[in-house]
C-alpha cells in the first residue's frame, strides 16, 4: 500500500491536558517549533524534519530528512509542564539523524533534566482499532498564521492494523476523518503513548498527515519508534561525558574563571563610577513593555510580510527587536530577550531571525535609501 505525505501541518480540537505528563517537550528554533518525549535525562524523542534545515524549492510534502542538520545551539525546550514555557528550560548541544531515512531525531540536551522520562514500548505491531493518545503542543486551527497552543494539548486516536503498515512496520497510521480534530503545523514529533500495566508508554513520533492508495481519506503518520529499540540505545550510550568534578581541567578553569570574573568587576565598578546616572535617573528597562507589545502587534497587523530580527544588548542596552514588513518599512521596540521575541513571534505567526546570524533583509537597506532621497514636488 502507498503512503504520501508530509510533515504535520497544534492540535486542532483536541484535549486541554489537566494532568501532569512530565515527559512531554516543546521544541523551538528560530525558525518554528515542534513537540517531542523525553527518553532518558539527557535526550529528547522528535521528528527527523523538526532538526533539519530548509531547502529552497522544497516541496510541502518533502520532509527534506537529507537536509543538513540545523545548529544545536539554536534549540531551546521546555520539559514537564501543562503551560507552554512554564517546563524546565534546557538547551540542545548535539543533534542525531534518525536511521534508515526514518522521520526521527534525537536531541541531546546540554544537562541532564530531572523531570521523569517515558519508557519506549517493546517492540510492537499495532492491532487494528488499538487506542492511543497523541499529545502535542502545535497551532489551534490549520491556518497559516494561526497561533500555536499555549497550553498542552491531546488528542485520542485509534491505530489502524497491519494492513496500513509500511514494510517493517515503521509508520503507524490513523484516520483523521473530521478536519477540527486532528494534527497541525507544531504538533510534528508530538509523543504518541499507550498505557500498559497503568502507565504511559511510547510507541509512536508523528511526522504529519497524508492520504493512502487504499483509503480516500486523510490519515495521520507517525514513526513507529518500537522499531528502533537498538538505535536508540546505542545513540544514548554516546552521552557527552560530563566532566569530572576533581579533575584537573575543571580546577583550572574554575580559577581562571575567578579571575577574569575579579577583573570584569573591577572593570564594572570603574564604568559605574564614570557612568553613574544622574539622580532621579531611571535605569534601562530589562524587559518589553505592554505598550511596547502592543505597538509592535498593531503595527504587524497592518502591513504584509512582516518578519522580525532580534537585536541582542549589552550590560547597558537592552535587547530589542526590529519588525521588518514586505516593502523594507521597519520599526524597532524593546524586548529584552531571545525567548521573548521568540514567544512574540509564534503567537502571532512571525518569524523571527537573530540578526546576528543572517544579517538585516535587502529590503530594509532599499527602504532606507529610498527615504533619504529628496522628495519632489
Amino acid at each position: 500500500m502507498l503512503l504520501t505525505g508530509g510533515p504535520a501541518s497544534a492540535i486542532v480540537g483536541g484535549q486541554e491536558v489537566t494532568q501532569e505528563y512530565p515527559w512531554a517537550v516543546v521544541v523551538e528554533h528560530s525558525r518554528g517549533s515542534c513537540s517531542g518525549a523525553l527518553i532518558s535525562p539527557r535526550w529528547v524523542l522528535t521528528a527527523g524534519h523538526c532538526i533539519v534545515t530548509d531547502r529552497p524549492g522544497q516541496a510541502e510534502n518533502d520532509p527534506g530528512l537529507d537536509n543538513p542538520l540545523r545548529e544545536a545551539d539554536d534549540f531551546r525546550l521546555f520539559i514537564g509542564s501543562t503551560s507552554r514555557y512554564g517546563g524546565q528550560s534546557r538547551s540542545a548541544t548535539r543533534l542525531v539523524k534518525g536511521p534508515q531515512a526514518l522521520d526521527i531525531g534525537l536531541i541531546e540536551l546540554d544537562r541532564p533534566s530531572d523531570k521523569a522520562p517515558i519508557q519506549v514500548a517493546a517492540p510492537m505491531t499495532p492491532r487494528g482499532g488499538q487506542q492511543a493518545l497523541l499529545v502535542a503542543w502545535g497551532q489551534v486551527c490549520e491556518e497559516k498564521d494561526c497561533p500555536v497552543s499555549q497550553v498542552l494539548k491531546q488528542l485520542p486516536i485509534r491505530l489502524d492494523g497491519t494492513a496500513s503498515m509500511t514494510s517493517g512496520n515503521e509508520v503507524l497510521t490513523w484516520p483523521e476523518q473530521d478536519p477540527k480534530q486532528q494534527a497541525a503545523e507544531g504538533d510534528s514529533g508530538g509523543p504518541v503513548v499507550i498505557q500498559a500495566d497503568g502507565r504511559w508508554e511510547l510507541i509512536g513520533a508523528l511526522s504529519g498527515s497524508g492520504t493512502s492508495s487504499a483509503s480516500s481519506g486523510q490519515i495521520g503518520l507517525a514513526t513507529n519508534v518500537t522499531s528502533v529499540h537498538r538505535w536508540l540505545d546505542e545513540t544514548a550510550a554516546t552521552t557527552t561525558p560530563e566532566v569530572g568534578i576533581w579533575s584537573v581541567e575543571l580546577v583550572l578553569v574554575l580559577v581562571l574563571g575567578v579571575v577574569v570574573v575579579v577583573v570584569v568587576f573591577r572593570a564594572f565598578r570603574r564604568s559605574r563610577r564614570r557612568r553613574k546616572p544622574p539622580p532621579g535617573a531611571m535605569a534601562p528597562m530589562q524587559r518589553a513593555r505592554d505598550e511596547d507589545i502592543e505597538y509592535m502587534q498593531q503595527w504587524a497587523v497592518q502591513r504584509s510580510d512582516v518578519e522580525a530580527y532580534y537585536e541582542p544588548g549589552t550590560a547597558t542596552i537592552v535587547a530589542t527587536v526590529m519588525l521588518i514588513a514586505g516593502d523594507g518599512e521597519w520599526t524597532r521596540r524593546k524586548i529584552g530577550s531571545l525567548e521573548a521575541a521568540i514567544k512574540f513571534g509564534n503567537q502571532r505567526g512571525i518569524p523571527v531571525y537573530e540578526v546576528f546570524r543572517t544579517g538585516y533583509p535587502q529590503r530594509k537597506r532599499d527602504y532606507d535609501e529610498r527615504s533619504r532621497r529628496p522628495r519632489t514636488v
